[in-house]
């Protein structure tokens, strides 16, 4: 199935989400590499619907590590649970690569689709999908290898393409795994060793995608499709 382009999003957006507003009322943001669209435990006062590019949504816990709750590629909305709880970020958003986002002020919500049937129907879609995939990503956790879920991980940033992740610090990437450092280096020596990738400072290449897919069990991460989370 083909990915949605940046325009097949955007269409998308404005025939089932805000079909009261006109195109030109809402910039398109850009935001680049390893910028942080949320950041959690900040006032926020829109949604932001991402029409193009990859997010990481993070979360922190007391012990100082963050968590990889999920990755989302291309279309999904941001701040909908906020908006409705009327709390604060529950989570950072991250970009991966370069990303385009539509931000609506809560206020246009309120005044505009507070009491609109389709446009509450499709949130709900959107939230609830997005409940599904969070609760998928602790049973995924919990049931699988460190092998698969880095090659998961690996794959699911990769750009289709380009062969190179740049990737944050070691560090980073066991917290968010859920992992150790040192077991992370074992598994990235591990994968060095079978030919699938090559480290070199903080980029890795892949080198053999059939292997990783392999390793990765098809990408478990990406594994639940079958969710309709573009509504």
């Amino acid at each position: 199935m083909k990915k949605p382009s940046y325009k097949d999003n955007v269409n998308h957006l404005y025939e089932r989400y805000l079909t009261k507003t006109k195109r030109t009322e809402y910039e398109t943001l850009t935001y680049h590499n390893g910028e942080f669209i949320i950041m959690e435990g900040d006032e926020i006062n829109s949604f932001y619907f991402v029409v193009s590019g990859k997010v990481k949504v993070l979360r922190n816990y007391e012990n100082g590590k963050t968590f990889l709750l999920r990755i989302y590629d291309s279309f999904t909305l941001l701040g909908d649970i906020e908006y409705f709880l009327k709390i604060n970020a529950s989570c950072s958003v991250q970009t991966q690569a370069e990303v385009k986002v539509i931000k609506v002020p809560y206020s246009h919500i309120d005044k505009v689709y507070k009491t609109d049937d389709l446009f509450l129907y499709n949130i709900l879609v959107q939230t609830s999908s997005k409940i599904l995939l969070t609760s998928d990503q602790t049973s995924i956790n919990l049931m699988h290898s460190l092998d698969t879920r880095f090659a998961s991980y690996l794959l699911s940033l990769v750009e289709e393409d380009n062969d190179v992740v740049v990737i944050p610090s070691l560090v980073d990437i066991a917290n968010h795994l859920g992992t150790s450092y040192r077991h992370l280096t074992r598994t990235i020596k591990k994968l060095t060793d079978k030919g699938a990738i090559m480290k070199n400072k903080n980029k890795i290449k892949l080198l053999d995608r059939l292997i990783l897919l392999k390793i990765a069990e098809g990408n478990i991460y990406e594994s639940k499709a079958e969710y309709n989370i573009e509504g």
